[in-house]
């Protein structure tokens, strides 16, 4: 399944996922601050598929791009569109 991914991109991923359950067990309510993460940047992700068929700038659903919207949440999606802007 990861084979497809090169290493590195792996590596932050998983990072960036252990980040994030770090920060919602900190703020003393793991569960409720997990599902609104999750919740934010998958309704997010699919804003951005319902607008991106009215303008020319989307992102591509795939393994990848859900697991960034789900780990990082907006911030994560909007980092996925700046890239698709930099790097088309």
């Amino acid at each position: 399944m990861f084979s497809d991914f090169p290493a590195y991109l792996i590596v932050i991923l998983f990072l960036l996922t252990g980040l994030a359950l770090i920060s919602a067990k900190k703020s003393g309510h793991f569960l409720k601050s997990l599902l609104i993460s999750i919740i934010g940047g998958l309704g997010s992700l699919c804003a951005i598929g319902v607008i991106g068929q009215f303008i020319t700038l989307s992102v591509g659903v795939n393994f990848l791009t859900v697991a960034v919207a789900i780990t990082l949440s907006v911030p994560g999606v909007i980092m996925l569109l700046l890239v698709g802007i930099i790097l088309p």
